[in-house]
């Protein structure tokens, strides 16, 4: 068999040749390089490698053009992984918000050592010292309407939310699996589970939080007596809501970027492949 080093040349790649015997072989070549080109001993280890190079140059010219899936759109993959992200440290906030007992916090002058506080599953009563003691809640049908609500709407959240983990992982770019119509369907279906989780997060929230308002400013209750204020798992559940939205958009807006991506690289795809094939025919004629 005929070595590649044997071939012979055609005019541009014997113009490619001479333009590559003029450069110093300054660096070591790699064994990989070595083999290619077929060399028996340093000397003819630079005419050897021009040749090599210059014909895998000119094998390279005729393979086929990428893939629209292989010229995605860099921000498509960047959003999509700063939406998982966002979701989450959004589920870590939803889950925090729903486990602590610190939804309504409430302090008196008349017991300065001790301040209380309300979640969802129990009441807390925190000493001076930073000692707590907790006590959940007998009944859930004796709770008030609003922390029964909360609590069935944060579990509902945090249910939603998994899901839209569960499903947006498989529909990114980076796993490998499926096709690229499914990956997409199931990129928006996460991304509208995602904005559902965060809408049924900031409803709880923002409703427990607009009923404390309107008990702190009560009139007709004396100023005398004790009002609950805003807790920290407020503020988290806000957080989480913010977050749940943003990742959902971001999810989307993936989907609707590579969509144009993909395209647009397919309405260029016909005119690429028609010049990249008259291109390679007119090499071929000169081999």
């Amino acid at each position: 068999m005929t070595p590649w080093a044997a071939l012979p040349l055609s005019p541009s790649l014997h113009i490619c040749s001479e333009m590559l015997k003029a450069l110093p072989l300054s660096s070591p070549v790699p064994d990989l390089l070595h083999g290619l080109a077929g060399a028996r001993s340093g000397a003819a280890l630079a005419p050897s490698l021009t040749r090599s190079v210059c014909v895998l140059t000119h094998l390279s010219s005729h393979l086929p053009p990428l893939s629209p899936v292989d010229l995605m759109a860099p921000r498509a993959r960047a959003m999509e992984l700063l939406s998982l992200s966002v979701s989450l440290a959004a589920d870590v906030c939803a889950l925090c918000a729903a486990a602590l007992p610190r939804w309504l916090a409430l302090s008196t002058e008349l017991l300065p050592a001790e301040s209380f506080s309300l979640g969802l599953w129990g009441t807390c009563v925190i000493q001076e010292h930073g000692v707590s003691e907790c006590r959940p809640f007998d009944s859930l049908l004796g709770l008030p309407p609003d922390i029964r609500l909360a609590r069935l709407l944060m579990c509902a959240a945090l249910a939603t939310a998994s899901a839209a983990l569960c499903v947006s992982i498989p529909g990114i770019q980076c796993v490998k699996s499926g096709r690229r119509a499914s990956k997409r369907a199931l990129k928006i279906l996460g991304g509208v589970l995602s904005l559902v989780s965060g809408v049924l997060v900031l409803v709880p929230v923002s409703y427990v939080a607009h009923l404390t308002v309107v008990r702190f400013f009560d009139a007709s209750v004396p100023r005398v007596v004790p009002r609950w204020e805003f807790g920290d798992a407020l503020f988290l559940g806000w957080s989480a809501g913010i977050l749940q939205l943003t990742a959902g958009s971001f999810l989307i807006a993936s989907s609707v970027f590579l969509q144009e991506e993909l395209s647009g690289s397919h309405a260029a795809l016909p005119l690429n492949a028609h010049a990249t094939r008259r291109g390679s025919t007119r090499r071929m004629e000169y081999v």
